[in-house]
């Protein structure tokens, strides 16, 4: 945790662990694609900002012990994610919102066509990060206890998979990919429209004006 004080107003920021880490939290990390013309160190600034929402002047303006804790924390936090995303142990069912939701151990048997469809043709190509695509997963093939598959149902379901732990999203996401390579395909071809979407045209000038102190 770290205190800021600036204009005579005190704030306290800090670095969740990843045991407290969200699904919405990760989200917020990677909201949008880091700058390519940024070095190591100014990626995990900007990585920092986005999980404290310190504003990046205000941690420039941070002393060096203290922007060295705060980066140990997060380069701690990024290991710990990565360490996690390898993990395939994953529960049958889990709880949140106080409701049971199942986890299907086998796609092609635990999973209907319909939620096939609406996952790769409706949500999926909406998504604009992976973790979008992480919760839309959540949402289509782990349904409440006892209820069956409703497209509505499952968008309303993404507005609070945010509140899930991060690491348990993912060790479900990671299962799914292992178990199902048609899976994996279609998001590796979402993410890489994702990306491609983000190319300048053959009539844009890329903008290297902006000086990378000036990111917040």
């Amino acid at each position: 945790m770290i205190g800021i004080t600036r204009k005579g107003e005190r704030k306290v920021y800090d670095i969740k662990p990843i045991e407290k880490l969200t699904l919405g939290d990760w989200r917020a990390m990677m909201m949008h694609s880091l700058p390519t013309d940024f070095d190591t160190t100014d990626q995990i600034i900007e990585l920092v900002h986005r999980t404290t929402t310190i504003p990046v002047k205000e941690l420039r303006r941070l002393p060096i012990i203290e922007m060295t804790r705060l980066l140990d924390a997060m380069t701690g936090l990024l290991e710990d994610i990565k360490n996690e995303r390898e993990s395939v142990v994953v529960p049958k069912s889990f709880k949140i919102k106080k409701v049971e939701h199942i986890v299907p151990q086998n796609l092609e048997s635990d999973v209907t066509w319909a939620q096939w469809e609406d996952l790769n043709k409706v949500l999926i190509p909406k998504c604009d990060t992976e973790s979008d695509i992480m919760a839309a997963v959540m949402s289509v093939l782990c349904l409440p206890e006892g209820e069956e598959y409703s497209g509505k149902k499952a968008m309303e379901r993404m507005q609070y998979m945010d509140a899930m732990p991060a690491v348990l999203s993912f060790q479900i996401y990671a299962f799914f990919f292992e178990k199902n390579p048609g899976l994996m395909k279609a998001i590796n071809l979402s993410i890489l429209k994702m990306l491609t979407s983000r190319l300048p045209s053959p009539e844009q000038e890329p903008n290297y004006s902006q000086p990378v102190t000036d990111h917040s």
